[in-house]
């Protein structure tokens, strides 16, 4: 999931695999990605906070980015 570093499963046994990815519960795909972006900015912003004592490893790779 972009923005978020998060791996969606592709399918799960017993559920219809269109619902797995969050875009597609949305009828306006750009508003989806606008609103992506929005959150994934604000998760950034929110972050700074704690960017002192994290390790680098979790930075470049556990944490929300405005990357996409």
């Amino acid at each position: 999931m972009p923005g978020f570093n998060l791996q969606v499963p592709k399918s799960v046994e017993g559920i219809d695999s269109k619902i797995l990815m969050p875009v597609n519960a949305w009828q306006d795909k750009t508003a989806y990605k606008e609103q992506l972006k929005k959150l994934a900015g604000q998760f950034v912003k929110n972050f700074e906070k704690y960017h002192d004592g994290t390790p680098k490893e979790v930075i470049d790779k556990g944490g929300p980015t405005t990357k996409f």
